[in-house]
């Protein structure tokens, strides 16, 4: 890491960290920083030096100058997939040091990562893992069971009669009882949603429903399926 800012010292024809800082535009404890940490902003300092060799720059190889000529656009080109190489594997580097701190990490203990869908699956296949759009870290005090909870983020207002909004996360228990008063996820008659759940003298109903009393009894078949129980909601406050 030294040695980089060296040669991008040497690139730009000055000596002392304090006229480096000031040439590339950042403060000389920005520096000290990349020197100690061992990380550098590289979009700026490559940036800063356009005319000078990706290699030589990054691992002091080759010649401080790209060649002139006929030969200039070959070695641009070598440069650029000199860089594209170069940032991919720091930011390999950085992933992995990212989980190697997480599992240093105390507070990880009170952590577990589940799976996030952005949209309601049309077909409510949430045990699918090709479904998935990416996982999330949230705090066990959110899970029952890992293995069968997963988080929703909706994507629009569709839900808000139901008393939902847009971005609101949904974390969802697929094996958690039913309960009287309980918000879940469910597919009736063909058409997912997000409805509260009553027991009434051993039957099942969801609301809301213009009936007189506003419940809907149902029954678990083709028409009603139970998707999971959401156990809790996180909402973005603006």
């Amino acid at each position: 890491m030294n040695k980089i800012i060296d040669r991008a010292k040497e690139a730009l024809e000055v000596t002392l960290d304090a006229d480096f800082a000031r040439k590339i535009g950042i403060l000389p404890s920005t520096l000290t920083n990349w020197r100690k940490r061992g990380t550098i902003n590289y979009p700026l300092l490559m940036s800063k030096c356009q005319d000078t060799s990706l290699d030589w720059l990054l691992t002091g190889h080759g010649v401080k100058r790209p060649p002139e000529g006929k030969d200039y656009e070959y070695s641009a080109a070598k440069d650029e997939n000199s860089r594209i190489s170069y940032l991919e594997n720091q930011i390999r580097e950085l992933y992995h040091l990212y989980h190697e701190k997480l599992e240093q990490n105390p507070l990880t203990e009170q952590l577990v990562e589940i799976p996030l869908f952005m949209h309601l699956v049309a077909d409510g296949s949430y045990h699918d893992p090709d479904r998935i759009d990416r996982y999330m870290v949230v705090s066990k005090e959110f899970v029952r069971d890992k293995n069968t909870t997963f988080a929703i983020r909706l994507p629009d207002d569709s839900m808000i009669e139901e008393g939902f909004m847009h971005n609101d996360l949904l974390i969802v228990d697929t094996a958690l009882p039913i309960k009287d008063h309980c918000l879940a996820i469910v597919m009736h008659k063909g058409v997912q949603s997000l409805k509260k759940l009553f027991l009434r003298e051993g039957k099942l109903y969801i609301a809301p429903d213009p009936g007189p009393d506003g419940l809907k009894q149902v029954s678990f078949g083709k028409d009603f399926r139970l998707l999971g129980i959401i156990q809790k909601v996180i909402r973005e406050l603006y």
